[in-house]
């Protein structure tokens, strides 16, 4: 059964908790040293009772005296108490730091201890190079030492020493706390409850509200930055959203990201409101053989275009009836924006009005203009 012990590491240092486990590996000759990390045996085929009568049995769960139990049934949760090898089905089930080895020396069936991590300050073997409170540490598929967050890892910890184990592995001071980063992944996706098929539902959810007056306020924010020179097959995003569509709809409508600014009280003096502000600025940085540069891109592969309906690069639609109509397609800040030049026109048959804001030296002056449609070749 599991033991908890409580153990300090140093003198100004959160207390650290063990939890007593075994260790479950997937080959035999696996053998883990202090330090490394390990996940939960979340998706044991059974459960299992402890062992009674063969004092030579290695391990729990695969002998022949040891009884098991279907799903369900369960005399006690062995996925609480089983430990193996990190691997990408189970870098969800992080159970924590091996603080020490059992009589087997950390091979096939040990009973180790582990610090259950929640936030202390503990020993773990790394291979990267560790700088004081900002090295990202994670534990990754196929390995038991921490490493950097990869696509195939978990951030776990941030580094607490400034240490160069990039060539050899070694210990190092991290503070292990999964929850500072937003991390809910599955290798086969968690899931919604199917009794709930008619409901909504939702994962992550920010309900915050502000009485202020001055200075900025920000629901979530998001600040990146990549320094590094990425290569034609490399790609940088501070916010990457992706939304997989496998089922047939059955007459709602499908998007990646949904965005509202809802308007429900106060009166309009000044400013403007937004449903979704994107930026692009450049402030000293040279910039040569760029193919384009542009706020906003927007991308479409549909194959089944022909068959699925009609293909757009962009849909416009407004609320309500015909007094909700906007005033024009978009609106121009400037001339700048959309490096407009004096032009003649052929015999034009429609319009398009763009609001200019304001006057620029050598441009039009402030009021409505026109995107001339002609029936003229």
């Amino acid at each position: 059964m599991s033991k908890i012990a409580r153990w300090t590491v140093g003198m100004d240092d959160p207390i650290a908790v063990r939890k007593r486990v075994k260790f479950n590996p997937s080959t035999t000759t696996d053998t883990v040293r202090v330090g490394d990390l390990v996940c939960y045996d979340w998706d044991l085929a059974g459960d299992v009772e402890e062992r009674t009568t063969n004092p030579a049995s290695a391990h729990m769960g695969s002998d022949d005296n040891e009884t098991t139990y279907a799903e369900g049934a369960q005399s006690y949760n062995a996925r609480l108490l089983l430990v193996e090898k990190p691997a990408t089905a189970n870098l969800m089930f992080f159970a924590g730091v091996v603080a020490a080895l059992g009589p087997e020396g950390g091979g096939h069936g040990d009973t180790l201890e582990i610090f259950v991590p929640n936030g202390a300050v503990v020993p773990v073997m790394c291979d990267q190079y560790c700088t004081v409170g900002r090295t990202i540490v994670a534990v990754r598929n196929g390995a038991y030492e921490g490493s950097y967050p990869s696509s195939a890892a978990r951030p776990i910890g941030i580094a607490m020493e400034t240490v160069d184990r990039s060539s050899t592995d070694g210990l190092v001071w991290v503070k292990v706390d999964p929850t500072l980063f937003m991390w809910n992944y599955h290798a086969s996706k968690l899931m919604i409850d199917d009794e709930g098929t008619t409901s909504d539902h939702i994962v992550h959810r920010i309900n915050v509200t502000t009485a202020q007056t001055g200075g900025r306020f920000t629901a979530f924010e998001i600040v990146s930055e990549s320094s590094g020179a990425i290569n034609t097959t490399g790609y940088a995003a501070a916010l990457y959203v992706e939304h997989d569509v496998t089922a047939a709809l059955g007459g709602g409508q499908q998007a990646t990201a949904s965005i509202w600014t809802n308007i429900t009280g106060g009166t309009q003096t000044c400013c403007q409101y937004f449903g979704l502000e994107v930026g692009l600025y450049e402030t000293g940085a040279t910039i040569t053989g760029v193919g384009c540069i542009a706020p906003l891109c927007l991308r479409t592969q549909l194959a089944q275009a022909t068959s699925a309906g009609t293909h757009y690069m962009m849909y416009l639609r407004t609320e309500g009836d015909a007094s909700d109509a906007p005033d024009g397609l978009f609106a121009c800040y400037s001339a700048k924006a959309i490096n407009m030049d004096a032009k003649t026109s052929a015999a034009v048959t429609h319009v398009i009005p763009i609001k200019m804001f304001i006057t620029e030296s050598g441009g039009p002056t402030a009021g409505t203009y026109y995107i001339m449609v002609s029936d003229t070749a």
